[in-house]
């Protein structure tokens, strides 16, 4: 600022003496030619004076410049300042909390090294108490040493009674085989000897129906007949049916009286192998005439009354399907009117399973006991067919409906034609039992 008041001073000095200059220029026009001297000095004066204005007005500018950048300099160092002013207090604020986080930390460590000197403590303790441990292991060490020399002596001598055992399992092995062939002839001449055709008779139980029209037909609530063994002769005399070979051993029942059970003994027959079933002609109203009803008795290899169970029947069963294992050919179909029973004698349910859900069963454990008996040498592989016999006509129950179905024909007891479908598992069964035949229950019994 003072060197523009200078410049100004200066400039207001110049125009002062450029005023007189410029009016005494003015009179000089007029002034004649004498004086022409003194004008060209006082034009060079006015050259002058205006070369000074004008280094005064370029001073002006530049010190106007100046002024400007000195200015800008000055609000840029100020606002340096503000910047440091905040730094030094944000610096300030974060000293403060490393201070407090210092001391935090201190605390901390106070702590940590008090748990450490206790830690220490405990460690001194913990290896005395490991090297007492020590002591006594090594003790230990020398008696196991001495032990396993012993158990190393064993094994030495185990090893070569094991040699020895190889030559007797071998041996043994051979035995084995041999006597299963033994097993499976003198089986097969058993089932031989049994009959090669077998004629199995069950009675089912009354249903409710039939306990109702024979209750309405002898004028009573109810009847026991064939719910149970009959155990009365009130109750022989309601029965059709009678088991006198199930529990018989001295001879024929009376007349008047019989009894039974669960037991599949002999009876009194010309063949001890039979069973016997006795069935009464029904009741019938005389007129007053003396009632005489007749009676046939019928032996057959095996009489199933209703007492009997599931189980009792696979019992039965059972020979037969160890022969299939054997390698034998073998064929159980059940036979009778409807409703008499034998889809729940072949099939069963979950907690009664039939003839035909044991079977599989059987069969696959005996797959598994075969392929674990070698060692992975030998697998069997276990087929299903399903085959319907109708008017002569056979079909086969595993292609589907849109599927063009197969012209079969039975020859040499065989149907030819046929596929065989492979299975692994009893559920697989199953599940080929309810594709084919819609029994909903088949893949739970079976599996």
């Amino acid at each position: 600022n003072q060197i523009i008041k200078k410049i100004t001073g200066e400039l207001s000095d110049t125009k002062e003496q450029l005023d007189p200059v410029t009016a005494k220029l003015s009179v000089a026009v007029s002034i004649s030619d004498s004086e022409v001297s003194e004008l060209k000095e006082l034009k060079e004066q006015k050259g002058s004076l205006e070369g000074q204005l004008e280094k005064a007005s370029a001073g002006q500018l530049e010190a106007e410049k100046k002024l400007k950048d000195s200015v800008e300099e000055l609000e840029m160092t100020k606002k340096a300042k503000d910047n440091a002013e905040e730094q030094w207090r944000n610096l300030n604020s974060s000293l403060e909390k490393l201070e407090k986080d210092l001391e935090a930390e201190k605390e901390k460590n106070v702590k940590i090294q008090s748990k450490i000197d206790e830690q220490t403590l405990l460690r001194a303790n913990e290896v005395d108490v490991l090297k007492e441990k020590l002591a006594v292991t090594e003790k230990h060490l020398s008696a196991t040493q001495t032990e396993l020399e012993n158990i190393n002596a064993e094994r030495d001598e185990a090893i070569k009674r094991c040699k020895l055992s190889d030559g007797r399992e071998l041996a043994l092995q051979s035995k084995l085989v041999t006597l299963e062939e033994m097993r499976c002839a003198l089986h097969n001449r058993v089932m031989q000897l049994s009959g090669n055709i077998r004629v199995l008779v069950r009675v089912r139980p009354l249903i409710q129906a039939e306990i109702d029209m024979i209750a309405k037909k002898n004028g009573k609530k109810n009847s026991r007949c064939m719910s149970k063994a009959p155990t009365s002769a009130e109750n022989v005399e309601e029965c059709p049916f009678h088991f006198p070979g199930i529990d018989y051993h001295n001879g024929p029942p009376s007349s008047t009286a019989a009894s039974s059970s669960t037991s599949s003994s002999s009876t009194f027959t010309d063949d001890i192998s039979k069973n016997l079933l006795e069935v009464t002609e029904p009741f019938k109203d005389h007129s007053g005439f003396k009632n005489r009803r007749k009676k046939w008795k019928f032996s057959f290899n095996h009489v199933f009354s209703p007492t009997h169970t599931q189980e009792d029947v696979w019992s039965a069963a059972e020979p037969l399907i160890q022969s299939t294992i054997d390698g034998f050919n073998v064929c159980i179909f059940s036979y009778g009117q409807t409703g008499s029973g034998k889809t729940y004698t072949m099939l069963g349910n979950d907690e009664n399973p039939g003839i035909t859900a044991r079977s599989v069963r059987r069969l696959f454990d005996a797959k598994q006991e075969i392929e674990a008996a070698s060692n992975g040498a030998s697998s069997v592989h276990i087929s299903v067919e399903l085959l319907e016999i109708y008017n002569e006509k056979v079909r086969d129950l595993l292609v589907g409906p849109s599927t063009e179905k197969p012209n079969l024909k039975v020859n040499s007891n065989k149907a030819v034609g046929k596929p065989n479908l492979k299975v692994n598992s009893n559920k697989a069964v199953g599940n080929v039992l309810v594709s084919a035949a819609n029994e909903g229950e088949a893949g739970e019994i079976l599996s």
